[in-house]
Protein backbone atom coordinates (compact mmCIF):
# COMPACT_ATOMS: atom_id res chain seq x y z
CA UNK A 1 0.00 0.00 0.00
CA UNK A 2 1.06 3.67 -0.75
CA UNK A 3 1.59 4.99 2.51
CA UNK A 4 2.84 9.33 3.40
CA UNK A 5 6.41 7.62 4.70
CA UNK A 6 9.84 9.46 5.00
CA UNK A 7 13.32 7.38 5.13
CA UNK A 8 14.73 7.11 8.39
CA UNK A 9 17.87 8.96 7.46
CA UNK A 10 15.77 11.69 5.67
CA UNK A 11 18.09 14.99 5.48
CA UNK A 12 14.65 16.91 5.99
CA UNK A 13 14.58 15.67 9.62
CA UNK A 14 14.92 18.26 11.59
CA UNK A 15 16.39 16.90 15.03
CA UNK A 16 18.41 13.44 16.00
CA UNK A 17 20.01 11.94 19.04
CA UNK A 18 20.90 9.52 21.29
CA UNK A 19 18.62 7.95 24.34
CA UNK A 20 18.85 5.45 26.67
CA UNK A 21 16.86 3.20 28.45
CA UNK A 22 14.95 5.66 30.75
CA UNK A 23 14.34 8.37 27.84
CA UNK A 24 17.43 10.36 28.96
CA UNK A 25 18.91 12.07 26.21
CA UNK A 26 23.11 10.90 25.68
CA UNK A 27 23.49 13.28 22.49
CA UNK A 28 21.09 15.88 20.77
CA UNK A 29 21.70 17.04 17.34
CA UNK A 30 19.66 19.90 15.62
CA UNK A 31 17.58 22.71 16.92
CA UNK A 32 15.92 21.25 20.24
CA UNK A 33 16.51 23.86 22.53
CA UNK A 34 14.35 25.96 19.61
CA UNK A 35 11.78 23.78 19.16
CA UNK A 36 11.29 22.98 22.65
CA UNK A 37 12.54 26.67 24.53
CA UNK A 38 15.03 24.13 27.03
CA UNK A 39 18.39 25.06 27.13
CA UNK A 40 20.79 21.74 25.50
CA UNK A 41 22.19 21.38 29.16
CA UNK A 42 18.62 20.94 30.63
CA UNK A 43 17.37 18.43 28.17
CA UNK A 44 20.77 16.50 28.66
CA UNK A 45 19.80 15.95 31.82
CA UNK A 46 15.89 15.68 31.86
CA UNK A 47 14.36 12.01 31.04
CA UNK A 48 11.90 13.01 28.46
CA UNK A 49 9.42 10.78 30.07
CA UNK A 50 8.93 13.67 32.21
CA UNK A 51 8.40 15.78 29.80
CA UNK A 52 5.73 13.51 28.00
CA UNK A 53 2.24 14.41 28.01
CA UNK A 54 0.40 12.49 30.64
CA UNK A 55 -2.62 10.84 28.25
CA UNK A 56 0.55 9.95 26.11
CA UNK A 57 2.65 8.89 28.74
CA UNK A 58 1.84 4.88 29.09
CA UNK A 59 1.65 4.51 25.22
CA UNK A 60 5.10 5.53 24.79
CA UNK A 61 6.65 4.07 27.25
CA UNK A 62 5.17 0.68 26.07
CA UNK A 63 6.08 1.16 22.71
CA UNK A 64 9.75 2.30 23.94
CA UNK A 65 10.27 -1.08 25.63
CA UNK A 66 8.58 -2.83 22.71
CA UNK A 67 11.49 -1.24 20.60
CA UNK A 68 14.34 -2.99 22.35
CA UNK A 69 12.53 -6.11 21.53
CA UNK A 70 12.27 -5.94 17.79
CA UNK A 71 14.83 -4.81 15.17
CA UNK A 72 12.55 -2.85 13.23
CA UNK A 73 12.29 0.86 13.73
CA UNK A 74 9.23 1.72 15.55
CA UNK A 75 7.09 5.36 14.80
CA UNK A 76 5.40 6.90 18.04
CA UNK A 77 3.78 10.16 18.34
CA UNK A 78 3.04 12.04 21.42
CA UNK A 79 3.14 15.57 22.76
CA UNK A 80 6.31 17.20 24.36
CA UNK A 81 5.86 19.81 27.31
CA UNK A 82 7.99 23.17 26.27
CA UNK A 83 9.48 25.32 28.74
CA UNK A 84 6.69 27.64 28.30
CA UNK A 85 4.11 24.95 29.55
CA UNK A 86 2.73 24.56 25.64
CA UNK A 87 3.08 20.89 24.16
CA UNK A 88 4.05 20.14 20.71
CA UNK A 89 3.29 17.32 18.40
CA UNK A 90 6.15 15.19 17.66
CA UNK A 91 6.65 12.49 15.48
CA UNK A 92 9.45 9.71 16.60
CA UNK A 93 11.18 7.35 14.73
CA UNK A 94 13.21 4.81 16.76
CA UNK A 95 15.35 2.09 16.22
CA UNK A 96 17.94 0.10 18.49
CA UNK A 97 21.70 0.78 18.27
CA UNK A 98 23.12 -2.91 17.71
CA UNK A 99 25.14 -3.99 20.65
CA UNK A 100 24.18 -1.69 22.50
CA UNK A 101 21.08 -0.10 25.62
CA UNK A 102 20.77 2.77 23.71
CA UNK A 103 18.64 3.93 20.59
CA UNK A 104 18.81 6.18 17.58
CA UNK A 105 15.88 9.06 17.38
CA UNK A 106 15.07 11.08 14.22
CA UNK A 107 11.59 13.58 15.14
CA UNK A 108 9.72 15.96 13.43
CA UNK A 109 7.60 18.28 14.59
CA UNK A 110 4.17 17.67 13.67
CA UNK A 111 2.26 20.39 15.31
CA UNK A 112 1.17 22.30 12.15
CA UNK A 113 0.43 18.90 10.44
CA UNK A 114 -1.75 17.89 12.79
CA UNK A 115 -3.68 21.35 13.03
CA UNK A 116 -3.80 21.41 9.49
CA UNK A 117 -4.99 18.00 9.31
CA UNK A 118 -7.95 18.87 12.14
CA UNK A 119 -8.76 22.05 10.08
CA UNK A 120 -8.96 19.98 6.83
CA UNK A 121 -11.07 17.41 9.01
CA UNK A 122 -13.35 20.48 9.92
CA UNK A 123 -13.67 21.52 6.96
CA UNK A 124 -14.61 18.56 4.98
CA UNK A 125 -17.65 18.34 8.23
CA UNK A 126 -18.65 22.07 6.97
CA UNK A 127 -18.78 21.70 3.66
CA UNK A 128 -19.94 17.57 3.70
CA UNK A 129 -17.16 16.43 1.54
CA UNK A 130 -15.14 13.67 2.37
CA UNK A 131 -12.08 11.87 0.83
CA UNK A 132 -11.49 8.37 -0.36
CA UNK A 133 -8.51 6.10 -2.08
CA UNK A 134 -7.87 3.11 -3.70
CA UNK A 135 -4.27 1.50 -3.83
CA UNK A 136 -4.59 -0.65 -6.90
CA UNK A 137 -1.39 -2.74 -5.71
CA UNK A 138 -3.63 -4.50 -2.75
CA UNK A 139 -7.63 -2.88 -3.91
CA UNK A 140 -7.45 -1.44 -0.09
CA UNK A 141 -9.62 1.36 0.18
CA UNK A 142 -9.34 4.55 2.71
CA UNK A 143 -12.40 6.74 4.10
CA UNK A 144 -11.71 10.04 6.13
CA UNK A 145 -14.20 10.88 8.80
CA UNK A 146 -16.53 12.72 6.83
CA UNK A 147 -16.59 9.68 4.15
CA UNK A 148 -18.08 7.66 6.79
CA UNK A 149 -20.69 10.04 7.67
CA UNK A 150 -21.89 10.59 4.72
CA UNK A 151 -22.58 6.38 3.83
CA UNK A 152 -24.16 6.52 7.08
CA UNK A 153 -21.54 3.89 8.48
CA UNK A 154 -19.30 4.11 11.16
CA UNK A 155 -14.82 3.30 10.97
CA UNK A 156 -15.52 0.89 14.24
CA UNK A 157 -17.92 -1.14 12.32
CA UNK A 158 -17.48 -1.12 8.64
CA UNK A 159 -14.42 -1.66 6.75
CA UNK A 160 -14.10 -0.10 3.26
CA UNK A 161 -13.20 -2.45 0.56
CA UNK A 162 -13.30 -2.56 -2.97
CA UNK A 163 -16.36 -5.36 -2.92
CA UNK A 164 -18.63 -3.65 -0.16
CA UNK A 165 -18.02 -0.19 -1.22
CA UNK A 166 -20.61 -0.92 -3.64
CA UNK A 167 -23.18 -2.15 -1.37
CA UNK A 168 -24.36 1.43 -1.15
CA UNK A 169 -25.70 1.80 -4.43
CA UNK A 170 -28.32 0.29 -6.53
CA UNK A 171 -27.94 -3.00 -8.63
CA UNK A 172 -28.33 -1.46 -11.70
CA UNK A 173 -25.26 1.51 -10.85
CA UNK A 174 -23.31 -1.21 -9.66
CA UNK A 175 -22.37 -2.50 -12.84
CA UNK A 176 -21.82 0.50 -13.87
CA UNK A 177 -19.42 2.27 -11.61
CA UNK A 178 -17.38 -1.45 -11.16
CA UNK A 179 -17.13 -0.81 -15.04
CA UNK A 180 -16.43 2.80 -14.69
CA UNK A 181 -13.72 2.45 -11.82
CA UNK A 182 -12.05 -0.19 -14.30
CA UNK A 183 -11.93 1.47 -17.15
CA UNK A 184 -11.54 5.23 -15.57
CA UNK A 185 -7.50 5.04 -15.72
CA UNK A 186 -7.25 4.06 -19.11
CA UNK A 187 -10.09 6.69 -20.76
CA UNK A 188 -9.57 9.68 -18.53
CA UNK A 189 -7.15 10.92 -15.47
CA UNK A 190 -10.00 12.85 -13.57
CA UNK A 191 -13.95 12.18 -13.60
CA UNK A 192 -16.86 13.32 -12.10
CA UNK A 193 -20.68 12.15 -11.82
CA UNK A 194 -23.58 12.40 -9.55
CA UNK A 195 -25.50 9.12 -8.32
CA UNK A 196 -28.24 7.97 -5.82
CA UNK A 197 -26.93 5.64 -2.12
CA UNK A 198 -28.51 4.06 -0.06
CA UNK A 199 -27.59 3.67 3.63
CA UNK A 200 -28.02 1.20 6.11
CA UNK A 201 -30.41 2.80 7.63
CA UNK A 202 -33.06 3.29 5.21
CA UNK A 203 -32.11 6.65 4.08
CA UNK A 204 -31.13 7.66 0.34
CA UNK A 205 -29.24 10.50 -0.35
CA UNK A 206 -27.05 12.22 -3.65
CA UNK A 207 -23.48 12.46 -3.70
CA UNK A 208 -21.11 13.65 -6.31
CA UNK A 209 -18.34 11.41 -6.79
CA UNK A 210 -14.84 12.52 -8.05
CA UNK A 211 -11.86 10.54 -8.84
CA UNK A 212 -8.09 11.07 -10.13
CA UNK A 213 -5.56 8.68 -10.83
CA UNK A 214 -2.28 8.89 -10.42
CA UNK A 215 0.11 6.73 -13.03
CA UNK A 216 3.95 5.73 -12.53
CA UNK A 217 5.42 4.59 -15.68
CA UNK A 218 2.47 4.61 -17.12
CA UNK A 219 0.90 2.25 -14.60
CA UNK A 220 -2.15 2.52 -12.69
CA UNK A 221 -1.14 2.98 -9.10
CA UNK A 222 -3.05 4.82 -6.85
CA UNK A 223 -7.15 6.80 -7.70
CA UNK A 224 -8.32 8.90 -5.05
CA UNK A 225 -10.60 11.57 -5.27
CA UNK A 226 -14.18 13.20 -3.04
CA UNK A 227 -17.53 12.48 -2.09
CA UNK A 228 -19.66 15.38 -1.74
CA UNK A 229 -23.31 14.74 -0.09
CA UNK A 230 -25.44 17.02 -2.44
CA UNK A 231 -28.87 15.94 -1.55
CA UNK A 232 -30.39 19.54 -0.04
CA UNK A 233 -28.35 21.21 -2.93
CA UNK A 234 -30.45 19.13 -5.38
CA UNK A 235 -33.89 19.46 -3.13
CA UNK A 236 -32.98 23.48 -3.98
CA UNK A 237 -32.86 22.93 -7.55
CA UNK A 238 -35.80 20.79 -7.62
CA UNK A 239 -37.82 23.10 -5.74
CA UNK A 240 -36.49 26.19 -7.45
CA UNK A 241 -37.64 24.36 -11.15
CA UNK A 242 -41.44 23.38 -9.33
CA UNK A 243 -41.30 27.55 -8.14
CA UNK A 244 -40.40 28.40 -11.76
CA UNK A 245 -42.73 26.46 -13.60
CA UNK A 246 -45.09 27.36 -11.10
CA UNK A 247 -44.66 31.00 -11.52
CA UNK A 248 -44.57 30.74 -15.75
CA UNK A 249 -47.82 28.89 -15.29
CA UNK A 250 -49.28 31.57 -13.18
CA UNK A 251 -47.79 34.17 -15.28
CA UNK A 252 -49.20 32.51 -18.49
CA UNK A 253 -52.96 32.16 -16.66
CA UNK A 254 -52.63 36.17 -15.88
CA UNK A 255 -51.44 37.34 -19.34
CA UNK A 256 -54.42 34.77 -20.72
CA UNK A 257 -56.92 36.38 -18.35
CA UNK A 258 -55.58 40.30 -19.37
CA UNK A 259 -55.70 39.40 -23.35
CA UNK A 260 -59.40 37.70 -22.64
CA UNK A 261 -60.85 40.24 -20.47
CA UNK A 262 -59.52 42.97 -21.81
CA UNK A 263 -60.59 42.02 -25.47
CA UNK A 264 -64.47 41.01 -23.99
CA UNK A 265 -64.35 44.61 -22.12
CA UNK A 266 -63.03 46.15 -25.76
CA UNK A 267 -65.69 45.14 -27.69
CA UNK A 268 -68.75 46.82 -25.80
CA UNK A 269 -66.49 49.45 -25.22
CA UNK A 270 -66.19 50.62 -28.63
CA UNK A 271 -69.68 50.10 -29.20
CA UNK A 272 -70.29 52.65 -26.20
CA UNK A 273 -68.11 55.63 -28.16
CA UNK A 274 -69.46 54.53 -31.81
CA UNK A 275 -73.00 55.00 -29.82
CA UNK A 276 -72.00 58.56 -28.30
CA UNK A 277 -70.50 59.82 -31.25
CA UNK A 278 -74.42 59.20 -33.04
CA UNK A 279 -75.51 60.61 -29.85
CA UNK A 280 -73.49 64.09 -30.33
CA UNK A 281 -74.34 64.32 -33.94
CA UNK A 282 -78.32 64.59 -33.09
CA UNK A 283 -79.93 67.82 -31.88
CA UNK A 284 -78.85 68.22 -27.88
CA UNK A 285 -79.30 70.93 -25.46
CA UNK A 286 -76.19 72.84 -24.21
CA UNK A 287 -75.86 70.65 -21.10
CA UNK A 288 -76.84 67.27 -22.74
CA UNK A 289 -73.99 67.56 -24.77
CA UNK A 290 -71.70 68.56 -21.95
CA UNK A 291 -72.59 65.05 -20.63
CA UNK A 292 -71.77 63.59 -23.90
CA UNK A 293 -68.47 65.44 -23.92
CA UNK A 294 -67.59 63.70 -20.82
CA UNK A 295 -68.85 60.41 -21.58
CA UNK A 296 -67.24 60.51 -24.68
CA UNK A 297 -63.60 61.47 -22.64
CA UNK A 298 -64.31 59.49 -20.23
CA UNK A 299 -64.88 56.36 -22.95
CA UNK A 300 -61.86 57.13 -24.61
CA UNK A 301 -59.84 57.47 -21.79
CA UNK A 302 -61.06 53.82 -20.21
CA UNK A 303 -60.56 52.62 -24.19
CA UNK A 304 -56.71 53.61 -23.97
CA UNK A 305 -56.35 51.55 -20.29
CA UNK A 306 -57.81 48.48 -21.83
CA UNK A 307 -55.62 48.97 -25.10
CA UNK A 308 -52.25 49.46 -22.54
CA UNK A 309 -53.59 46.07 -20.75
CA UNK A 310 -53.81 44.07 -24.03
CA UNK A 311 -50.68 45.67 -24.97
CA UNK A 312 -49.06 44.78 -21.94
CA UNK A 313 -50.70 41.05 -22.11
CA UNK A 314 -49.28 40.77 -25.34
CA UNK A 315 -45.92 42.15 -24.69
CA UNK A 316 -45.65 38.94 -21.64
CA UNK A 317 -46.69 36.27 -24.02
CA UNK A 318 -44.39 37.21 -26.59
CA UNK A 319 -47.36 37.94 -28.66
CA UNK A 320 -46.78 40.94 -30.02
CA UNK A 321 -46.01 41.04 -33.76
CA UNK A 322 -44.41 44.28 -35.85
CA UNK A 323 -45.18 44.64 -39.05
CA UNK A 324 -42.66 46.22 -42.01
CA UNK A 325 -44.28 47.94 -44.63
CA UNK A 326 -43.84 51.29 -46.23
CA UNK A 327 -45.72 54.09 -44.75
CA UNK A 328 -45.36 58.62 -44.54
CA UNK A 329 -43.70 59.29 -41.43
CA UNK A 330 -45.53 63.02 -41.98
CA UNK A 331 -49.17 61.05 -41.81
CA UNK A 332 -47.84 59.12 -38.51
CA UNK A 333 -47.00 62.16 -37.42
CA UNK A 334 -49.91 64.41 -38.49
CA UNK A 335 -52.33 61.80 -37.34
CA UNK A 336 -51.46 61.90 -33.82
CA UNK A 337 -51.25 65.57 -33.53
CA UNK A 338 -55.04 65.46 -34.73
CA UNK A 339 -55.88 63.11 -31.90
CA UNK A 340 -54.46 65.99 -29.20
CA UNK A 341 -55.10 68.89 -31.27
CA UNK A 342 -58.48 69.79 -29.41
CA UNK A 343 -57.21 69.35 -25.86
CA UNK A 344 -53.84 71.17 -26.89
CA UNK A 345 -56.65 74.18 -27.96
CA UNK A 346 -58.31 74.18 -24.71
CA UNK A 347 -55.74 74.65 -22.77
CA UNK A 348 -54.53 76.99 -25.04
CA UNK A 349 -51.02 75.37 -25.41
CA UNK A 350 -48.88 76.55 -28.73
CA UNK A 351 -48.16 73.15 -30.74
CA UNK A 352 -44.95 73.07 -33.11
CA UNK A 353 -44.07 70.65 -35.49
CA UNK A 354 -40.70 70.81 -37.09
CA UNK A 355 -39.68 67.98 -39.63
CA UNK A 356 -36.42 68.54 -41.29
CA UNK A 357 -36.20 67.83 -45.43
CA UNK A 358 -33.61 65.94 -44.75
CA UNK A 359 -35.55 63.17 -42.87
CA UNK A 360 -37.20 60.62 -45.12
CA UNK A 361 -40.52 60.77 -46.00
CA UNK A 362 -40.91 56.98 -46.68
CA UNK A 363 -39.78 54.54 -44.66
CA UNK A 364 -40.00 51.00 -43.91
CA UNK A 365 -41.83 49.74 -40.20
CA UNK A 366 -44.97 49.13 -38.28
CA UNK A 367 -46.92 52.66 -38.63
CA UNK A 368 -49.70 51.65 -35.88
CA UNK A 369 -47.28 50.82 -33.57
CA UNK A 370 -45.14 53.99 -34.38
CA UNK A 371 -48.16 55.83 -34.12
CA UNK A 372 -48.58 54.30 -30.63
CA UNK A 373 -46.16 55.73 -28.99
CA UNK A 374 -46.60 59.42 -30.68
CA UNK A 375 -49.78 59.38 -29.34
CA UNK A 376 -48.62 58.48 -25.38
CA UNK A 377 -45.42 60.68 -25.66
CA UNK A 378 -48.00 63.55 -27.10
CA UNK A 379 -50.89 62.78 -24.55
CA UNK A 380 -48.71 62.04 -21.89
CA UNK A 381 -47.00 66.28 -22.89
CA UNK A 382 -50.09 67.65 -23.29
CA UNK A 383 -51.29 65.87 -19.95
CA UNK A 384 -48.36 67.45 -17.56
CA UNK A 385 -48.26 71.06 -19.72
CA UNK A 386 -50.66 73.81 -18.19
CA UNK A 387 -48.88 76.63 -20.44
CA UNK A 388 -46.21 77.11 -22.59
CA UNK A 389 -45.25 74.89 -26.29
CA UNK A 390 -45.42 71.15 -26.91
CA UNK A 391 -42.90 70.45 -29.47
CA UNK A 392 -42.29 67.84 -31.90
CA UNK A 393 -38.78 67.39 -34.18
CA UNK A 394 -37.91 65.11 -36.77
CA UNK A 395 -34.73 65.21 -38.00
CA UNK A 396 -31.75 63.17 -39.49
CA UNK A 397 -29.91 61.26 -37.29
CA UNK A 398 -26.04 60.89 -36.68
CA UNK A 399 -26.63 57.07 -37.25
CA UNK A 400 -27.82 56.74 -40.67
CA UNK A 401 -29.40 53.73 -40.17
CA UNK A 402 -32.55 55.60 -37.95
CA UNK A 403 -34.43 58.44 -37.60
CA UNK A 404 -34.41 60.69 -35.03
CA UNK A 405 -37.91 62.48 -33.22
CA UNK A 406 -38.15 64.43 -30.22
CA UNK A 407 -41.35 65.64 -28.20
CA UNK A 408 -40.79 68.29 -25.88
CA UNK A 409 -42.94 69.99 -23.28
CA UNK A 410 -42.77 73.01 -21.03
CA UNK A 411 -44.37 71.33 -18.05
CA UNK A 412 -44.36 69.92 -15.10
CA UNK A 413 -41.01 68.24 -15.26
CA UNK A 414 -39.59 64.72 -13.59
CA UNK A 415 -37.26 64.74 -10.50
CA UNK A 416 -34.08 63.50 -11.00
CA UNK A 417 -34.62 60.99 -9.12
CA UNK A 418 -37.54 59.39 -10.44
CA UNK A 419 -36.13 59.35 -13.60
CA UNK A 420 -34.02 55.96 -13.82
CA UNK A 421 -37.61 54.36 -12.80
CA UNK A 422 -39.42 56.18 -15.01
CA UNK A 423 -39.71 53.11 -18.22
CA UNK A 424 -40.57 50.93 -15.26
CA UNK A 425 -44.03 49.29 -15.51
CA UNK A 426 -46.83 50.69 -12.72
CA UNK A 427 -44.57 53.44 -11.97
CA UNK A 428 -45.29 56.85 -11.34
CA UNK A 429 -43.72 59.36 -10.04
CA UNK A 430 -45.69 60.02 -7.01
CA UNK A 431 -48.85 59.17 -5.64
CA UNK A 432 -50.58 62.08 -5.76
CA UNK A 433 -49.92 62.29 -10.14
CA UNK A 434 -52.32 59.46 -10.01
CA UNK A 435 -54.89 61.23 -8.38
CA UNK A 436 -54.59 64.64 -10.02
CA UNK A 437 -53.80 63.24 -13.95
CA UNK A 438 -54.92 59.85 -13.54
CA UNK A 439 -53.27 56.62 -15.71
CA UNK A 440 -51.83 53.25 -14.96
CA UNK A 441 -48.03 53.96 -15.44
CA UNK A 442 -48.35 51.73 -18.22
CA UNK A 443 -47.78 53.74 -21.40
CA UNK A 444 -44.44 54.54 -21.31
CA UNK A 445 -43.06 51.35 -20.46
CA UNK A 446 -44.83 49.60 -23.44
CA UNK A 447 -43.38 52.95 -25.52
CA UNK A 448 -39.84 51.82 -24.22
CA UNK A 449 -40.57 47.98 -25.15
CA UNK A 450 -41.89 48.77 -28.66
CA UNK A 451 -39.18 50.78 -29.83
CA UNK A 452 -36.72 48.73 -28.39
CA UNK A 453 -38.39 45.26 -29.89
CA UNK A 454 -38.05 47.65 -33.41
CA UNK A 455 -34.55 47.87 -32.51
CA UNK A 456 -34.72 51.56 -31.45
CA UNK A 457 -34.08 53.39 -28.70
CA UNK A 458 -35.74 56.16 -26.28
CA UNK A 459 -34.93 58.45 -23.60
CA UNK A 460 -35.50 61.18 -21.60
CA UNK A 461 -34.28 64.15 -20.51
CA UNK A 462 -36.01 66.66 -18.07
CA UNK A 463 -35.76 69.77 -15.23
CA UNK A 464 -38.15 69.38 -12.72
CA UNK A 465 -41.12 72.49 -13.14
CA UNK A 466 -39.46 73.37 -16.63
CA UNK A 467 -40.64 70.52 -18.24
CA UNK A 468 -38.94 67.35 -20.55
CA UNK A 469 -37.50 66.03 -23.67
CA UNK A 470 -38.35 62.57 -25.18
CA UNK A 471 -35.85 61.17 -27.34
CA UNK A 472 -36.57 58.69 -29.87
CA UNK A 473 -34.22 57.06 -32.50
CA UNK A 474 -36.57 54.57 -34.99
CA UNK A 475 -35.07 52.59 -37.61
CA UNK A 476 -35.51 52.77 -40.82
CA UNK A 477 -36.66 49.07 -41.58
CA UNK A 478 -37.80 47.22 -38.52
CA UNK A 479 -36.99 43.48 -38.74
Amino acid sequence: MIADQQPLFDSNIEMSGEFGRDWTPVSLNGPWSEVFGWSLEELLQTPFYKLIHAEDLQKTVELGAYTFTTPHPISIENRIRCKNGHYREILWDIFVTPGTDKVLVYIRDITKLKVERFLAQKSQQVAHIGSWSLDYSDLQVCWTEETYRIFGVHPDTFTPDFKNVFSFYSPEDVEELRLYYNTLPESARESDREIQIFKPNGETAFIRLTARVLKNNGVNVYLFGTVQDISAEREVKRRLVQAKEEAELASKIKTDFLANISHEIRTPMNSIIGMVDILSETSLTEEQRQYADVLSRASENLLRILNDVLDLAKLEANQLRFENIAFNVHDVIYRSVELVKHRIENKKLNLEVNIEPSVNTIIYGDPARIEQVFNNLLANAVKFTEQGTIQIHAHKSNQPQFIAFKVIDTGIGIPPESIPHLFRRFYQVDSSISRRYGGTGLGLSICKEIIERMGGKIEVNSVEGQGSSFNVLIPLSVR
